[in-house]
This record gives structure tokens, C-alpha cells and sequence, in this order.
């Protein structure tokens, strides 16, 4: 039964090509998710080298894949040759689409979706976008989602954006919601969505733990609540906001 996957390896062994082509994929790979944990890159950059990793770490598999049919002649080589090349293709592809949802098609979902409930003139909307003012960024659209879920999120593609529910608008007190919204305030301009893209992205590398960018993720998280912490010059409100919503 094992007798094919011996021959398999030994064929494989017996290619210095494979060799090559295997490590130095890998090598690669491992290294270029090393610069996502230790080169201090910008967002962007991450994002580039996190996809970077994982075509990098297909790769390999898709050659051997190419040479071991060949000498094992289950298909002609020149017909293979089309999957070899046409495959990373197609997972180009499909990272250039969750790239180009991520980037304009969930924002514009999002906004036609609550456009008719565009909340920038209620008091806490009128706090959030003269504090982004204050501070020189782009001030956020404020937008209310039709529904009862106590979620808030936001984007900062296309137009920085903020959604709050109606749900969480009935949930929270003021200034509860004022804290949240400054938390996500910070989220438009840290551009944390699309590393949180970054992130799920990078789970599908056996090395994902050691990017860092779960880490990062959580210390996003920090600076979101510390920067609403600064604001309202207490805790108070950004944690009793999270308990009521972890209780939801």
C-alpha cells in the first residue's frame, strides 16, 4: 500500500530541482513572514507580503505536482504545463478578489445598505467627527444599521466610515456609545479592517502564529480603547460599553 509513496519519494529525492524549489520556497515564505513580524511595514506592505507568503508556500506543490506527473507520464507535459502556470493564477486571482471585496465591495454594501440612515447630525455623531477634525483626519460618516445585534465597526476605505446598530444605540447610554465610536474612530484611522483581512488571510499558512499579526490585532484593539479612554478622560464608559455588549 505504501509502496507508490516510496516511489513517489524517491523520485522526488532523486530531482535536485525539487530540492531546490522546495526549500528555498519555503525559506522564502518564512522570511518574508518574518518581515511582516519584525520590518516595522506599513499596513499595505503587511498586507502585500502576507499574500506574498502564502503563494509562495503553494508553489512548490504545484511544481513537484508538474514533475512528478511527467516522469510518472499520467499526463502529457505540455498539457500539464497549463495547470502548472494556470493554477497560481487562479489563486492570484482569488486573492485579488477578497483584496478588491475587502477594499470596495463590503464598504459600498455597507453604505447603500444605511445610507438612508446617515446619523452625522445626532450628538454623538456631531463629537466624533469634530474630534477627527480636531485632530487633522478625515471625518468619518456616522451610520446606523437597521439591527437589534449591538455591533459597531468601521472603514476606512473609499470614505472613513462608522456603523452602529439600532440595537447597540438602545443598548449603551451616551456615553457609552460616544466610546465606542471613538473606538472605531481610531479604527478609521489605523485602517484596521484591512489588516484584520491580513490576518484571516495568513491563517491559511501553517506559520500564521508566528507572523505576529494576531498580536497585533489585539494591541489594535488596545489603542482603539486607550485612545477612548484618553478622550473621555476615564475608563468607565469603554468598559462598562464592552460588558454590556459581551452580555448581549
Amino acid at each position: 500500500m505504501n509502496q507508490p509513496f516510496f516511489h513517489y519519494l524517491s523520485l522526488f529525492y532523486k530531482n535536485e530541482l525539487n530540492l531546490i524549489v522546495l526549500i528555498s520556497s519555503i525559506s522564502l515564505a518564512i522570511f518574508v513572514l518574518g518581515m511582516v513580524k519584525y520590518g516595522g511595514l506599513s499596513l499595505r506592505h503587511k498586507m502585500m507580503l502576507v499574500y506574498a507568503h502564502i503563494l509562495l508556500l503553494i508553489f512548490p506543490f504545484v511544481f513537484i505536482l508538474f514533475d512528478k506527473a511527467c516522469q510518472k507520464q499520467i499526463l502529457m507535459c505540455q498539457g500539464l504545463k497549463t495547470y502548472a502556470f494556470g493554477i497560481p493564477i487562479i489563486m492570484i486571482g482569488a486573492l485579488m478578489v477578497v483584496i478588491f471585496s475587502s477594499y470596495f465591495i463590503v464598504p459600498l454594501f455597507y453604505h447603500n445598505k444605511s445610507k438612508s440612515l446617515l446619523l452625522n447630525t445626532f450628538h454623538v455623531g456631531k463629537v466624533i467627527r469634530r474630534k477627527a477634525k480636531q485632530l487633522g483626519w478625515n471625518q468619518p460618516d456616522i451610520y446606523a444599521l437597521d439591527t437589534a445585534k449591538p455591533v459597531a465597526f468601521a472603514f476606512s476605505q473609499l470614505k472613513p466610515s462608522v456603523f452602529v446598530s439600532i440595537g447597540l444605540m438602545e443598548l449603551l447610554t451616551k456615553k457609552e456609545l460616544e466610546a465606542v465610536l471613538l473606538h472605531e474612530l481610531w479604527h478609521t484611522k489605523s485602517q484596521s479592517a484591512l489588516y484584520k483581512v491580513s490576518a484571516f488571510a495568513s491563517r491559511l499558512s501553517p506559520f500564521a502564529a508566528f507572523s505576529g499579526l494576531e498580536k497585533s490585532l489585539s494591541k489594535e484593539e488596545n489603542e482603539a480603547d486607550e485612545f477612548a479612554i484618553k478622550y473621555q478622560s476615564t475608563k468607565k464608559y469603554i468598559n462598562s460599553a464592552k460588558e454590556k455588549i459581551g452580555l448581549f
